[in-house]
């Protein structure tokens, strides 16, 4: 934050040695009135152009919602707690490589320091259930062996076991 602002006063501190804009008063007519095109007025024709059969324009598919099903697995550290999971994910949205997903569960597991008055710190391991709350999958190509296109995938997480949330990234795979 102190970075931008010390740019911004750097940049305020240049600009104020410069010499002032000079004005200049504006000559040109307030508005234009455009050119149009030659008009048909002709009653007969405009008769005849609304007897033609109407024929419905073809056009792009407005809506950018797929469904699509993925499984993956992802992985993260988020203070100073590893964290990874292995997930079904489904995806709505789909614009170019992108997809973007809801929120969906995962099976993971959790390794973070804990405390015991008899044993001291150390790491412990658990199994957790860990809902990826938003999810944006990045297409990377299709594997000929597995007939399945294979995804980068950047997930918000909450372990509902522990109560923390986190971040992850890792691979998925869909049809």
């Amino acid at each position: 934050m102190w970075s931008v602002l010390a740019v911004i006063a750097l940049a305020g501190s240049i600009n104020a040695s410069a010499p002032p804009l000079e004005s200049r008063s504006f000559t040109g007519p307030p508005f234009v009135i455009a050119d149009t095109a030659l008009l048909n007025f002709d009653l007969y024709e405009l008769r005849s152009e609304l007897r033609l059969p109407v024929t419905p324009e073809v056009e792009a598919p407005h809506s950018v919602f797929r469904l699509r099903h993925h499984v993956g697995i992802s992985g993260g550290y988020d203070q100073r707690i590893v964290h990874g999971s292995v997930g079904f994910y489904i995806t709505v949205a789909e614009i170019g490589r992108w997809n973007m997903g809801v929120p969906s569960p995962a099976i993971g597991l959790i390794r973070y320091q804990t405390y015991d008055r008899y044993r001291g710190s150390f790491a412990k391991t658990e199994m957790s259930v860990i809902l990826s709350l938003a999810s944006v999958h990045f297409r990377g190509g299709y594997l000929q062996s597995l007939r399945k296109n294979w995804y980068i995938t950047f997930e918000q997480v909450y372990d509902a076991r522990s109560n923390i949330n986190g971040s992850q990234f890792g691979v998925s795979f869909s049809k």
